[in-house]
């Protein structure tokens, strides 16, 4: 059975009020080589640009269809590594033992140290990070293989792009 490749591109906005914004899209094409596009944005009006960016994933995460391969873009360094060791070159594949994620990014030092940085200061939006891992443990436990992939903001990808416009008018709304 072929197996649906899924492209998703996430991302975050904040606004000088402190409105932030999120938005979301992803595509794929059905066995009968339909393309179906999704995408989805929200925003708060408290909030700051990590909030916004963490959501932007998380929401994601929670919307992506089961038994697929997964590739997530996003222009955030700071979501990446905490999930995974990303170096902005390549795709990063986010392991699994017995279908659940091996977080190799800074969450796997937090869960370590009780959700500490190596600062000895408290994780920042530990519930995010909590709502992240969920979605991933939810997508691999069903079967989807998920590879995490940095893009440059602002450069004329065309899915981030979408993504950045979505956050945009999530932080208007």
């Amino acid at each position: 059975m072929k197996r649906t490749i899924v492209n998703a591109f996430f991302d975050g906005s904040f606004t000088p009020s402190k409105k932030g914004g999120w938005g979301f899209m992803f595509e794929y094409k059905t066995p009968n080589d339909s393309i179906i596009t999704f995408s989805k944005r929200g925003g708060s009006k408290t909030s700051n640009h990590q909030q916004m960016e963490l959501t932007a994933l998380a929401e994601c995460l929670e919307s992506l269809p089961f038994s697929s391969d997964i590739t997530i873009h996003g222009d955030s360094q700071y979501v990446l590594k905490g999930i995974v060791p990303i170096d902005g070159k390549k795709p990063f594949l986010l392991k699994t033992l017995s279908k659940k994620p091996l977080f190799e990014g800074w969450i796997f030092g937090w869960q370590k140290n009780g959700w500490v940085t190596t600062g000895k200061q408290p994780v920042k939006h530990k519930e995010l990070w909590l709502r992240i891992m969920k979605g991933c443990s939810r997508l691999t436990e069903n079967g989807s293989i998920i590879t995490f992939q940095w893009v440059k903001g602002h450069s004329g990808i065309e899915g981030n792009e979408i993504a950045d416009q979505l956050a945009r008018e999530g932080a208007d709304s």
